[in-house]
């Protein structure tokens, strides 16, 4: 099976049913990098409450709930709500309390 490394791009061929997400040269960097990734979000709690609400409303599309459109807004306006957290324009508070918002009027919108 020809797969393509998710790190790379390269092309790799595949022998088993096993589906690997990194080619042999990228193996190890591939997982050097999500390790790293694991940790800052460990160590960084904004971090840590943007993953659990894209992972959310990722499973909302996933599901069919919401649009494509309704989970790029949302990422669009994440974006921006990060930057102005970073600058010092809003708290983190401030953050998780829009999250949770927005997050709950997205159930309320997809259970009507």
């Amino acid at each position: 099976m020809i797969l393509f490394c998710m790190f790379c791009g390269a092309p790799f061929t595949c022998y088993d049913n096993y589906v690997r997400k990194y080619c042999p040269k990228c193996q190890s960097s591939g997982r050097r990098y999500y390790e790293q990734f694991r940790e800052r979000r460990k160590d960084d709690p904004v971090l840590q409450l943007y993953v659990t609400n894209y992972s959310k409303r990722h499973a909302l599309y996933k599901k069919g709930k919401i649009t494509k459109s309704v989970l790029d807004e949302w990422r669009h306006q994440v974006r921006i709500k990060r930057h102005e957290l970073s600058t010092g324009e809003i708290t983190a508070e401030d953050f998780r309390v829009w999250c949770d918002e927005t997050y709950n009027a997205v159930r309320s919108a997809e259970e009507k």
